[in-house]
């Protein structure tokens, strides 16, 4: 269980499994999962955004993981890692100004903000997500 404050600054808590389809309300409308899969990420220019990583059957690799905005935060919850599950951070860009990718196990998650569009600041590192330069 992840605790996370909301856009009205309210206290949540965040446990993952898996999202049902279809489902919607103040939490899960800025989920996004990403299963057995990677690709460049992307976001709708929000301010904070859950995106959960499910290694569970296939690699998930996520480049480009660059800010769009000063202050934006992002949480990265990982809810399998039988596989590989890594985050790469765009060209300039890194998580603590020298490292640019996040590798996680099951269980591990990442809150971020960024304090520019090259920086990511983690606030907290649940489970001692690994960071390294490539």
């Amino acid at each position: 269980m992840i605790k996370y404050r909301n856009l009205d600054n309210s206290l949540k808590d965040l446990i993952v499994t898996t999202i049902p389809a279809g489902v919607k309300n103040d939490l899960l409308a800025d989920v996004r999962q990403w299963n057995n899969a990677g690709g460049a990420f992307a976001d709708n220019g929000g301010i904070q955004k859950i995106h959960v990583l499910n290694g569970a059957t296939g690699a998930v690799a996520i480049t480009g993981f660059t800010p769009s905005k000063v202050g934006q935060r992002v949480a990265l919850v990982c809810s399998a890692a039988n596989q590989s599950v890594t985050v790469k951070c765009g060209t300039g860009c890194t998580f603590d100004g020298t490292n640019n990718t996040a590798t996680f196990g099951a269980n591990k998650a990442l809150d971020l903000i960024a304090i520019s569009l090259t920086r990511w600041l983690v606030i907290t590192n649940v489970g001692s997500v690994a960071f390294s330069t490539t």
